[in-house]
């Protein structure tokens, strides 16, 4: 019974942490979209300028 207890915690606590870095990682990931998305505007609006 302890050990279903503990098994139960252990299980939490790693979904809590899959959670918390899930959403760590997605602020990154808007981030370099939006690093990335804005790189490519400029080079599409040069691209334009001088076509």
């Amino acid at each position: 019974m302890a050990f279903l207890s503990v098994a139960f915690v252990l299980y939490f606590f790693l979904l809590y942490m899959m959670y918390v870095y899930f959403d760590i990682y997605l602020i990154r990931f808007e981030e370099i979209l939006k690093c990335c998305g804005s790189f490519l505007v400029k080079k599409t609006y040069w691209l334009s300028l001088f076509s």
